[in-house]
């Protein structure tokens, strides 16, 4: 019964995992859009600013 309990953790934690690495390659696809394009989809938005910075 604890190995499953084990496995079902890490399953979580590397779900997580996955799900931060793909925001983080999503936010730089769409950082590296020419600008007229970032404009025309609303990138980014008034909250990601910081995000932007960091990927440029």
């Amino acid at each position: 019964m604890k190995e499953s309990t084990l496995f079902s953790g890490m399953r979580t934690y590397l779900g997580k995992i996955r799900t931060l690495r793909n925001e983080s390659r999503t936010r730089r696809l769409l950082c590296n859009l020419p600008l007229s394009v970032q404009k025309d989809i609303g990138w980014p938005d008034r909250d990601d600013d910081r995000f932007r910075r960091n990927f440029r």
